[in-house]
């Protein structure tokens, strides 16, 4: 985003856009709140009207991260009404997310943030969660809720494990066969799927 693209007045939208087109440049940047007022041309003290601290600003991003991989997974899970066919899309969608926005995916999980001291940041991670615990369920009608509850924590670790090791650059053929998502994404659905009861 160019300076002369501040025009709307929306200051707090305006600097996270800011933020993530920095993330998007180079995922491992570190933002600077006084370089994103420079960038979009307003003071350096300005954007403490929404950020007070780098950290506010992180977790606001994070925060934008989750609803917007809840938005993808919903959409993508939505495209089939096969059990089986909706971990996959649940899948494909959560690695397509973190390849496509490495910088905010990593933001999303590296904040440091205090889930007590952010309770929006509480909420909207649990939901990005709910779409895969939702699923779960509905493949585990028959099984004890905690079972289901536990099966959906492993089916994000491991969905989570490969989006990390995808974007590390640390999938190497004597791995796996394939870096494709789709590949990726039929894998880490077999190993939950294969738990039916």
């Amino acid at each position: 985003m160019q300076k002369s693209a501040y025009h709307h007045g929306d200051l707090r939208s305006a600097l996270l856009d800011a933020a993530e087109d920095e993330l998007q440049a180079d995922p491992r940047c570190s933002l600077s709140i006084r370089a994103l007022a420079s960038k979009i041309g307003v003071s350096a003290t300005a954007p403490h009207a929404h950020f007070k601290t780098k950290a506010d600003l992180l977790t606001a991003l994070a925060i934008r991260g989750f609803e917007r991989l809840r938005d993808e997974t919903i959409r993508k899970s939505a495209e089939t009404a096969d059990i089986d066919q909706k971990f996959i899309a649940l899948a494909e969608a959560y690695l397509e997310f973190s390849k496509a926005h490495q910088g905010l995916y990593r933001v999303m999980f590296l904040t440091g943030a205090d889930f007590d001291a952010y309770p929006d940041l509480r909420r909207a991670s649990l939901e990005s969660f709910g779409v895969l615990q939702d699923t779960v369920r509905e493949l585990q009608l028959s099984a004890p809720l905690d079972h289901a509850q536990d099966l959906a924590f492993a089916a994000w670790a491991v969905v989570h494990g490969i989006a990390s090791l995808l974007s590390e650059d640390r999938i190497i053929p004597e791995v796996a066969r394939s870096r494709e998502i789709p590949d990726l994404a039929r894998i880490a659905a077999r190993l939950i799927v294969s738990q039916k009861l």
